[in-house]
């Protein structure tokens, strides 16, 4: 099982979600995300949910902005003067779904539903918590962000 898939089931697990995932195997005629090394089923509440390793063929695996360079396949943050900062499987989910959509605010239920697979209505502040670990990590002064933007009573706003 490959490490995002665990990284989703143990954090499922500890959201007080079922979760349970199988391996799909190799890319082939009917795997739905196309050339890509494995594919998972992965089952959240009874649902049934196709993980998958890596991006899609039309999405570049790193993102540069600022003064960071993301690599998504390496769950690494590049700062321009050399040192590394480790990302976990989650904080580089959200990155690729900010960068999906650069400019544009994100709900929490957006991020709840797209990287998480959490749907219905919830109370939590995981996404809040996760954002300020990226603030903390990746914005030059995290108490005045200048990329991962708070939009009131909306959600969050990706600005490159």
């Amino acid at each position: 099982m490959s490490y995002p898939v665990r990284t989703a089931l143990l954090l499922a697990f500890s959201l007080g979600i079922v979760a349970s995932a199988a391996w799909a195997g190799a890319a082939g005629p009917g795997d739905p995300f196309g050339n890509v090394a494995a594919a998972y089923l992965v089952k959240v509440d009874g649902r049934e949910v196709w993980a998958r390793n890596g991006p899609s063929e039309d999405e570049p695996a790193t993102l540069a902005y600022g003064l960071w360079t993301i690599d998504f396949a390496k769950f690494v943050a590049t700062h321009r003067d050399g040192r590394e900062q480790p990302l976990t499987a989650t904080e580089a989910a959200m990155l690729r779904h900010f960068a999906r959509r650069p400019g544009e605010v994100i709900s929490r239920e957006a991020f709840l539903r797209d990287v998480w697979g959490r749907t219905g209505a919830l109370e939590t502040r995981t996404v809040d918590n996760f954002v300020r670990k990226l603030r903390r990590a990746l914005e030059p002064d995290p108490s005045k962000p200048r990329h991962i933007v708070s939009v009131r009573a909306a959600g969050y706003k990706f600005v490159p």
